[in-house]
């Protein structure tokens, strides 16, 4: 869990710092920036090389009577990780919601887009600051207790903006609170699940399917994105009118957090034991 825990450091990092100097940089001209953008790719490409391990033979995988190989679709059979990758997902289209669902929140408010920018800026300082320290008090509460208690910080945070967004703004900078509040609380769950659901992959499967057991969970985050936010498009139009339908939006975004956090906790092979389904 500490080096998925890490790689979220480093990539709120990277998303922190890498727009500061590119903007820095946009004095040298637009064609600099970009030189520089893909001469960073290639270094990078090149450090991955030489420190990555060098694969020690060749795995066989077994074919299909067709003659084609089934290990790529296998991870499909698992049903408990199927499960398990589609009441995860929850937690990207949650997450998402910085990026599409906090802006219908800070219109109704009032607020500019310099708001927006300094959640941006708290997301980052909360990330760099708490994901390590988050992810050592999870190894100590257990994978079942911080799997719900993840899942519950993400449906606070909706909760939140579902009472709040039937009632008249609050003037000055009180207006914000809700928003800031509910960005706590996402930022928070999300640090808590994160790192935790990745680390817990490897137990589904063996290391020949990796990949496809990670694709998946990657694919099925994706896709809740996706139609998720369609789904919602037209409810957050009801969170710019004042009046109980605005709460709507919220609402569901609270409840499914809830259904992940009653489901997934069950569908955790014990550490003990790996089930290595569809074999």
């Amino acid at each position: 869990m500490t080096l998925f825990a890490l790689l979220a450091v480093f990539g709120e990092v990277g998303a922190a710092v890498g727009p500061l100097v590119g903007a820095a940089m946009l004095g040298w001209g637009f064609p600099a920036v970009a030189a520089s953008g893909a001469v960073l790719f290639v270094l990078v490409g090149v450090v991955l090389a030489a420190l990555l391990p060098r694969e020690r033979g060749t795995v066989r995988l077994p074919r299909t009577s067709a003659g084609g190989r089934r290990e790529a679709f296998a991870v499909l059979r698992d049903r408990r990780f199927a499960a398990l990758a589609v009441l995860a997902s929850v937690n990207l289209l949650a997450y998402n919601q910085l990026y599409f669902g906090l802006p219908a929140e800070l219109e109704r408010v009032g607020a500019g887009p310099g708001s927006l920018a300094m959640l941006f800026a708290c997301v980052s300082i909360l990330t760099i600051s708490l994901q390590l320290p988050v992810a050592r008090l999870a190894r100590r509460c257990g994978e079942q207790l911080t799997l719900r208690v993840g899942y519950l910080l993400l449906s606070a945070a909706f909760a939140v903006l579902a009472v709040a967004a039937p009632m008249p703004p609050a003037g000055g900078a009180a207006a914000l609170g809700p928003a800031l509040m509910a960005t706590v609380l996402l930022t928070l769950g999300h640090l808590t699940l994160g790192p935790l659901v990745l680390s817990l992959v490897p137990r589904f499967g063996p290391d020949v399917r990796m990949g496809s057991y990670y694709g998946l969970l990657a694919t099925c985050g994706g896709l809740a994105v996706l139609i998720g936010n369609t789904a919602l498009g037209g409810l957050f139009d009801r969170a710019l009118v004042a009046g109980p339908s605005a709460s709507a939006p919220w609402v569901v975004l609270a409840l499914l957090p809830v259904a992940s956090a009653v489901l997934v906790p069950r569908l955790i092979p014990d550490s003990s034991t790996s089930t290595h389904q569809g074999k």
